[in-house]
């Protein structure tokens, strides 16, 4: 069996690196030519919490530009804006019968993947890192990935290949029952914190443990909650427990201020495109469909464009700024319905 990663940044690489120093056959794919350029010349470069290590993978920056081959076993572990893309691409090049697994937030791309491939899985991915030089990783927060088949059923041989697959690599694959419960908790997690994380420049632990950022995160959470519950979708309730990291478990080496940083935070950092539009975006989608109304979410969507159309950095906006506009979007919305 050999893993074809597409998507080399940080969920990817860890994954990629891991897998590589277990002595399995892998092979990273990425339009960033930089990236590829340095792993192919220097290797890929995982500073974790057992320290730091470089591993030898092969990487190339498109899908097409290599032979696959029988057994190959696809993770796609690009941003949801990215998916259609690589998969039809991958479609294309390797068939529809190669499995593929999404280790990715949101849930369109599980139903993107079942549009081209027979054998779909999904993985709720517990781990975390950040990714802001090419070819190199730092891997903030160890845990586990969750697994699943899509559409929810019971673990065949294929899934049961790369939970194989990856014993022993210091990443532990275990079985999720429903799938989509377990991602949809994941999904009312991250549109909680990856938008203001990104907007008020704060770590995780930060947002969770500061009063004013955590009553935010509080009513976006319970916000979408009342989407998801008028929408009759089932979520996992805990999979948006935040438990505080060890700071003695930060890997050293972690340069100040990259440590716990949402994804949302790293693509303004670096002026990258942004997930919004499938996490707090998605939620706006549902709450229209069914009549409830979402203007913490659409203010989060709205804020985190704006932000990257005018390339500024994180922290452009403290709680206060966020709450006015809420109370002033209120009233126009009410004196406009007089």
């Amino acid at each position: 069996m050999r893993t074809v990663i597409i998507g080399a940044g940080a969920i990817g690489g860890i994954a990629g690196g891991y897998l590589a120093k277990a002595g399995k056959a892998v092979r990273l794919i990425d339009a960033n030519p930089d990236i590829v350029k340095k792993i192919n010349r220097d290797g890929l470069e995982i500073i974790s919490y057992g320290g730091q290590f470089t591993v030898k993978i092969q990487a190339s920056e498109s899908i097409v530009d290599f032979p696959w081959e029988p057994g190959d076993f696809i993770l796609l572990c690009v941003k949801t804006q990215y998916s259609r893309d690589a998969i039809d691409r991958a479609a294309d090049a390797a068939g529809s019968e190669t499995p593929i697994c999404c280790f990715q937030n949101t849930v369109q791309n599980e139903v993107m993947a079942c549009e081209r491939f027979k054998y779909v899985y999904g993985g709720v991915v517990l781990y975390s890192g950040t990714s802001l030089e090419p070819g190199k990783v730092f891997h903030t927060e160890s845990g586990p990935v969750g697994v699943g088949v899509f559409p929810p059923g019971p673990p065949d041989d294929k899934l049961r290949s790369l939970v194989q697959e990856f014993k022993d690599t210091g990443i532990n694959l275990y079985y999720v029952d429903d799938l989509m419960a377990a991602k949809y908790g994941k999904l009312l997690y991250n549109a909680a914190a990856n938008a203001p994380c990104a907007i008020l420049e704060l770590t995780e632990p930060e947002l969770m443990n500061l009063p004013e950022p955590r009553r935010l995160f509080d009513d976006i959470l319970m916000e979408s909650k009342r989407v998801l519950e008028a929408a009759e979708i089932k979520y996992d309730e805990s999979r948006v427990a935040f438990k505080p990291p060890d700071a003695n478990l930060i890997p050293r080496g972690v340069p100040e201020g990259l440590q716990l940083i949402c994804s949302t935070h790293q693509d303004l950092l670096l002026r990258r495109s942004v997930e919004v539009d499938y996490l707090n975006g998605e939620l706006v989608a549902l709450g229209k469909r069914y009549g409830v109304p979402t203007p913490m979410n659409e203010l989060m969507v709205k804020l985190v464009h704006e932000m990257t159309d005018r390339g500024v950095l994180p922290g452009e906006y403290s709680v206060s700024d966020i709450r006015n506009m809420l109370h002033a979007g209120h009233f126009k919305e009410k004196a406009s319905g007089n």
